[in-house]
């Protein structure tokens, strides 16, 4: 939770109602298709330090691609992997952020017929505008 949020019954009921949405239950998985793939690759051919960190040393495939071609209408995206964690910090932080104000700016509109209605409607609507914001 946000520091900043803490204490907002509106907030924190909306919160609880998408970790139930995303919520892992064992017995029942929900492997649906999802609509990200993530891979490593690098820009070094035939890179000695991918073959010791993604194979047993002694099998695997170099697979040539071009990034061009992984481009499918617009929708992907090609990033450097970084690993500094006070920058993924800052990033999830500002998604938090950005999906509080989305989500109080629909009860504050009436969006929805209730605010439970609203809760319900929110992270359907959410999603796509999500996938569009520049975090980082």
């Amino acid at each position: 939770m946000l520091p900043k949020y803490a204490g907002d019954a509106s907030v924190e009921s909306g919160l609880q109602e998408y970790i139930k949405l995303i919520e892992e239950e064992p017995d029942h998985p929900r492997h649906a298709p999802s609509l990200f793939f993530v891979s490593c690759f690098s820009e070094v051919e035939d890179d000695l330090s991918q073959w010791r960190s993604y194979s047993d040393g002694e099998n695997g495939y170099a697979i040539g691609l071009s990034a061009a071609r992984m481009w499918v209408d617009g929708n992907s995206l090609l990033v450097r992997v970084n690993y500094d964690a006070k920058l993924h910090e800052q990033v999830a932080a500002s998604a938090a952020e950005k999906t509080v104000e989305f989500f109080q700016d629909g009860l504050k509109k009436n969006r929805a017929a209730t605010p439970e209605e609203w809760k319900k409607e929110f992270f359907q609507i959410w999603e796509p505008r999500f996938l569009g914001l520049p975090l980082w």
